[in-house]
């Protein structure tokens, strides 16, 4: 019931917090954040590939890929809206569900919120 500030965890990351926000920095090859009630700003960093999910039930989530990262991309919103950087190609977007690739696609990347905004960078 807290919120988690992480910088620099490399390895396999879980991340979950019921009631907080979740502020990462994270190396990782697989990656899973959730919390109920927070918002989610991350930072992946590294050459991936990244396997990715990020989940936020109530709360804004911003996830930012490090540069020539690759991840197929399924994000999505029910009450709010998705926002993506140019580095997403392939994109279709409907009622605030995004799918698209980002560079070679050689990983996943999963993010949803049931009531907030979803921004890819």
């Amino acid at each position: 019931n807290g919120d988690l500030s992480v910088r620099g965890a490399r390895g396999n990351v879980r991340l979950d917090t019921h009631n907080g926000s979740i502020d990462a920095t994270v190396e990782s090859a697989e990656l899973a954040t959730s919390t109920h009630n927070g918002n989610i700003r991350l930072a992946l960093a590294g050459s991936g590939p990244h396997s990715s999910k990020v989940t936020s039930h109530n709360g804004s989530v911003r996830v930012r890929m490090p540069e020539g990262a690759g991840a197929m991309l399924d994000a999505s919103t029910h009450n709010g809206r998705v926002a993506w950087a140019g580095q997403v190609v392939d994109a279709t977007y409907e009622r605030g569900k995004l799918r698209g690739r980002i560079g070679d696609g050689k990983g996943s990347l999963r993010v949803s919120t049931h009531n907030g905004d979803i921004r890819i960078e």
